[in-house]
């Protein structure tokens, strides 16, 4: 397909007012029967600068790869990628997905496959789950000092079912499970991290829709549990964090939700989706208790398709996010772009535009986006990745304008993203995107790009392709897994076969096997050409505030570059200013300016710092 920048809005009227084809598949749990309304949106072109000498994709060696095993079943996940591989200071690694091969009576092998590394040799390929009974959607973490653990979902009334062995990488596992309240013990979707013995685990009360019931008033309530002893017992049992009920929200959906590797006693996970808000959960106490930062506030937060007519087609998020702690504690997250609407209200179905495309990067530092738009987060630098056009001629080229050009995923063309923090503060950014001039003649492939940020930047390096090498030049790759942990490398893992889309639902493509893959990707590719752009030095550089979360005082660290003069606000969540301090001139150099705990009480706050007309501000916590 071939649209032409000036002719995107006549083309984009032309679709709408087509008749919308009928999805008749599931799309994810709580919008089942989504329409497919076909419609390409303004992809913005790459930040002036940004563009290698070559074209907007930098050039990096072939990484190393590994094919570790397959599976024909092909869904890991429905929106957001799991927890699937680690890699531990040894250097050793273990890594999960989902498997299954007899797709003639609905996969009844379905379970984890479970295989580990250890001197760079892979075990021989899984063959059978860990389970004994069917299940699905993995998370894996370390357990103690030595030991590891799988959770999964069952869909039956058992709930999760969770596997772990004390010794890694050999010996027996042990089976238990764990069951949601009893009015709906058939929780589903689990994510799960944890931290020495700790277990910390989220799931999904069955929806209506997957033969559930509804839960405090929310069809599809987010639980939160805790196991202090490896899993012996739980101290905390179908907690809803504070923000997360009813009295907020009306539904959630499975896969929205992805947890950080936690540090010390700070957790975050991060949930969104098209028809409600992208919220970041964050605990500084271990999981005793929860605050809740809405990142963009839908605007339609009690969506519901009998009721609410939506014809305004909303910038969202897409439903697919991840997010990372620095060793600040502050949160980084990403997540895809998705626009969306509802013209019937007697068809139990939803709208969703497929060509959105669009890739979201947020962190603690900065205040809550007021717009999706793609046009506003550029001009802001909160997008991040998007699809390129790689040949230069003005245009993106798709194999047809038809939906079927596109594998169904229900995501933006730029989604599943997986983010890390080093132990340098540096970013790292995984994503599957479409990619230009690559597809089997009916439908363009997904790749597998990155892209990273060296700790204090200014800005992202340029965008690469990971799997650009010849041998993926017919391969749908998707399902990026990234590990918490890294060396001079990145580890993750992807799957992918000749055939966009999959077979278990969407597209419905006859079952064929996908492999599954290991790689290893220096980090200077991802950081080799940072600050060769043309932005000019910061005239202010802000530090985070310490300590945080504080009461009474905290110190913000400043660097000038020039002597200038200081001014420093305290807004709300709200944007009122609760507090303000001049600073008065200041000689070049850093400086630690103080700011007392505001009048209005704890809670979160943003203070910004002010030095000519140049400005920063970042986020900060009072108890």
């Amino acid at each position: 397909m071939k649209l032409h920048r000036p002719l995107l809005a006549a083309a984009c009227l032309l679709l709408l007012l087509a008749p919308q084809a009928q999805n008749t598949h599931r799309a994810r749990p709580l919008n089942p029967n989504r329409n497919l309304c076909a419609k390409v949106v303004d992809v913005p072109l790459p930040v002036p600068g940004e563009k290698a000498a070559a074209g907007p994709l930098k050039s990096v060696n072939v990484p190393m790869e590994t094919l570790i095993g397959d599976t024909k079943f092909d869904l890991q996940t429905n929106s957001t990628c799991q927890q699937r591989i680690y890699r531990y200071p040894n250097g050793s690694l273990a890594a999960t997905w989902t498997m299954g091969y007899n797709d003639a009576a609905s996969y009844p092998d379905r379970g984890t496959a479970y295989t580990y590394s250890f001197g760079n040799q892979w075990a021989p390929f899984p063959l059978t789950r860990i389970e004994t009974v069917k299940t699905g959607w993995p998370s894996y973490a370390p357990l103690g000092d030595s030991g590891e653990i799988v959770c999964a979902h069952s869909g039956t009334s058992s709930g999760l079912i969770l596997n772990k062995r004390e010794g890694r990488m050999s010996g027996s596992w042990t089976q238990f499970s764990l069951a949601g309240p009893s009015t709906n013990p058939n929780i589903l979707w689990p994510r799960m991290t944890t931290r020495g013995d700790t277990i910390h685990l989220i799931a999904l009360t069955a929806p209506v829709a997957n033969a559930g019931t509804m839960y405090n008033s929310l069809d599809g309530a987010l639980l939160y549990y805790r196991s202090i002893n490896a899993g012996a017992s739980w101290d905390k049992l179908h907690v809803q964090p504070t923000g997360l009920t009813s009295a907020n929200y009306r539904a959630f959906g499975g896969d929205q939700y992805a947890w950080a590797e936690p540090r010390g006693d700070t957790l975050a996970f991060v949930m969104g989706d098209d028809w409600y808000d992208v919220i970041l959960m964050k605990s500084v106490d271990g999981g005793d208790t929860w605050t809740r930062t809405v990142v963009f506030q839908h605007p339609y937060p009690f969506f519901n398709e009998t009721t609410t007519l939506v014809t305004d087609t909303p910038w969202v998020c897409d439903g697919s996010l991840a997010v990372a702690l620095d060793h600040s504690g502050n949160a980084h997250l990403a997540f895809g772009l998705m626009r969306v609407l509802n013209t019937d209200l007697t068809d139990a179905t939803t709208t969703y535009l497929p060509f959105t495309d669009g890739l979201v990067y947020w962190n603690e530092t900065m205040p809550p986006l007021s717009s999706l738009n793609d046009d506003s987060l550029y001009t802001s630098g909160n997008l991040i990745a998007w699809m390129l056009d790689l040949n230069g001629n003005g245009v993106l080229d798709f194999v047809s304008t038809a939906t079927t050009s596109l594998g169904l995923y229900y995501m933006s063309l730029s989604s599943q993203p997986q983010i890390h923090v080093d132990d340098q503060d540096n970013l790292f950014l995984l994503y599957s995107g479409v990619r230009e001039g690559a597809g089997n003649g009916l439908q363009n492939y997904r790749h597998i790009y990155g892209r990273g940020k060296i700790a204090g930047g200014y800005g992202w390096d340029t965008l690469f392709d990971i799997t650009g090498s010849l041998v993926h030049n017919y391969h749908e790759c998707v399902f990026p897994s990234l590990s918490p942990r890294s060396d001079a490398s990145l580890h993750f893992m992807y799957q992918y076969d000749t055939e966009p889309g999959l077979s278990v639902r969407g597209d419905m493509d006859p079952a064929g096997l996908n492999d599954i893959v290991y790689v290893a990707v220096p980090k200077t590719d991802f950081l080799m050409s940072v600050g060769t752009g043309n932005h000019p030095s910061p005239r202010v550089e802000v530090g985070q505030n310490y300590p945080n979360p504080f009461s009474g005082l905290t110190r913000v660290p400043i660097a000038l570059r020039e002597a200038g003069e200081v001014r420093v606000e305290v807004r709300d969540l709200m944007g009122r200013l609760v507090w303000q301090g001049q600073e008065g001139r200041l000689a070049a150099g850093e400086h630690s300016l103080g700011i007392p705990a505001p009048p209005s009480g704890s809670g979160v706050y943003f203070y910004t710092v002010h030095s000519g007309k140049e400005q920063a501000t970042r986020r900060m916590v009072v108890r």
